[in-house]
């Protein structure tokens, strides 16, 4: 069963009408299942316990549509397709996947066997030292602090050489879609070590979209963004980037708030004081040009927030997509600003600060749906409500958005209607029991995936969960099976020499079938226990 989320919500009148008779044709579904993973294994539970009459049953899968899912899931068309033209054979694989997700040294999209650039052996390099070190010792000690500094170095100088990307980015399913990390590398790790099809970018045949906050609060920051960086310059057509607050250098270099663990003390602990300030400034040099949104489809993708709005043409997006709009070093209002680029600063603002209203804060909203944000800054930052939600939706013809920016019990969690959906991609956030979540965008579908804190831990000298819980899942497609959570789910007999590869996206039959109407709000209320759980709502 499928829920239709162009009928979850709408404001009155004929132009909700008529926007949601525009979206009919292609809406996407959210299926009422999710993928929930800890540490004793893997079961599919239900968003919501109590759905209304308006919603069609679920219905029991055959044994014969299951063993068919199975079958398919075991490799995807995708990659056979491209084993086959490119490689001929499967004779490289002969090794496994070795340390975990690295890359091979050809950058998504060359030919290959063609000889890599310096700044795809960089990267590789920096994924493959990465990856042996975490899943050999579970942490970091380089021997070589300088050297390892140096390479962080030169990924930010390569990073700078890519060609420039829009501030709103388009890309097309499939996508995975993950938020907050905050230096946690163990949670990264995990989810590139079971989402990246064997361990390399080359052959995964789907798109990556983070959602920013890389940085700060976790041990492992400028691993992380080593990682990331690496990521990106070996596959830039594939890997996005996108910018959050923690990616300004006011926050990341605020070690008054955050002691050791802000970018700034990470830099300087592993460099000194001169080479650490010097990295630091490098890394958020390429922080000023990430993108600040992204639409997969029809859906909207940012870090916190959208752009305020006060009546009249709604030239939001206008303005994002503009080609002068910079890369802005501080998203704060600066003196000397002239008209335009304190509206580029208020906007960029917005996207990475902003929270959805609570319902005690709806009341006090103004006439387009926005208030000063208490929880953060009354003076800058807004919250935006319902009306605020319908009218950026309505008015540039997306379902819904897909924010980060809070952290969440289960790491994800809808409001407002289902029209928001929240990812948090860091476990164990400051000391707290909250899992890691990650969004799957197939076509006209999302799926969602929740791990539970102790699922992705590096234990027994090293050895990563990922083999144990995840090695056996069907492809992506299939992680929310058609069928009530206590239906029975299979597990395929991994091949020889796939037996640690995670299948990637593919069609999946369940797509296809015609979505179901989504339950009022009166029925989203009565989600699952785990959804409703909320631990400090907004950290900084």
């Amino acid at each position: 069963v499928h829920w239709r989320a162009s009928q979850v919500s709408g404001p009155s009148g004929s132009s909700g009408t008529a926007a949601a008779a525009r979206r009919n044709a292609n809406s996407f579904a959210i299926s009422p299942y999710y993928l929930k993973i800890d540490e004793r294994g893997r079961e599919f539970a239900r968003l919501t316990e109590a759905p209304s009459d308006d919603s069609s049953p679920a219905d029991d899968p055959s044994e014969e549509a299951l063993a068919d899912e199975v079958a398919m899931s075991m490799l995807s068309v995708t990659t056979k397709e491209i084993m086959q033209s490119n490689l001929g054979s499967t004779t490289v694989l002969a090794g496994g996947r070795g340390h975990g997700p690295s890359s091979t040294a050809t950058s998504r999209g060359a030919t290959v066997g063609s000889r890599p650039g310096k700044h795809e052996t960089l990267a590789h390099r920096t994924m493959e030292y990465l990856s042996r070190m975490f899943t050999s010792t579970g942490g970091f000690h380089h021997d070589f602090p300088e050297q390892f500094g140096q390479s962080v170095g030169k990924l930010c100088r390569e990073m700078l050489k890519l060609p420039p990307e829009p501030r709103v980015l388009r890309l097309s399913p499939p996508v995975y879609v993950l938020g907050d990390i905050h230096g946690n590398f163990q949670d990264l790790f995990y989810f590139m070590d079971n989402l990246m099809q064997f361990g390399s970018l080359q052959y995964t045949a789907c798109s990556f979209l983070f959602l920013g906050d890389y940085v700060d609060r976790g041990d492992w920051s400028v691993e992380v963004v080593a990682y990331l960086f690496a990521m990106k310059l070996l596959s830039p057509q594939t890997v996005f980037l996108l910018r959050g607050n923690h990616e300004l250098h006011e926050v990341n270099g605020d070690e008054g708030q955050y002691g050791a663990t802000s970018l700034k003390a990470r830099c300087v602990a592993l460099l000194g004081e001169a080479l650490g300030e010097e990295l630091w400034v490098g890394i958020n040099s390429v922080f000023s040009t990430l993108p600040l949104a992204a639409a997969v489809g029809r859906i909207f993708c940012v870090h916190g927030g959208i752009p305020r709005y006060s009546g009249g043409p709604d030239t939001r997006l206008a303005v994002l997509s503009r080609p002068d709009f910079p890369a802005l070093n501080s998203v704060d209002p600066q003196p000397g600003d002239d008209q335009t680029r304190a509206m580029f600063r208020q906007a960029a603002l917005d996207l990475v600060w902003g929270d959805p209203a609570t319902n005690e804060e709806e009341p006090y909203l103004d006439a387009w749906g926005f208030g000063p944000n208490h929880s953060r800054n009354a003076d800058k930052i807004v919250v935006y409500g319902q009306q605020a939600i319908d009218t950026f939706l309505n008015n540039n013809d997306f379902d819904c958005i897909i924010r980060a920016h809070e952290v969440k019990q289960q790491g994800i969690r809808f409001c407002k209607q289902a029209r928001v959906l929240t990812v948090f991609t860091s476990s164990a956030y400051c000391g707290t029991g909250n899992g890691a979540g990650a969004v799957f965008i197939a076509r006209d579908t999302m799926r969602m995936i929740s791990v539970a804190m102790g699922a992705t831990g590096v234990l027994n000298g090293g050895r990563n969960l990922s083999s144990r819980v995840l090695s056996a899942i069907p492809s992506p497609p299939h992680l929310c099976l058609v069928g009530p959570p206590s239906a029975p789910v299979p597990t395929p007999t991994p091949r020889a020499v796939f037996s640690s590869a995670l299948p990637g996206p593919t069609s999946d039959s369940t797509d296809n079938r015609p979505p179901s109407p989504i339950p009022p709000s009166s029925a989203l209320a009565a989600a699952a226990p785990a959804f409703a759980a909320d631990l400090n709502p907004r950290p900084l």
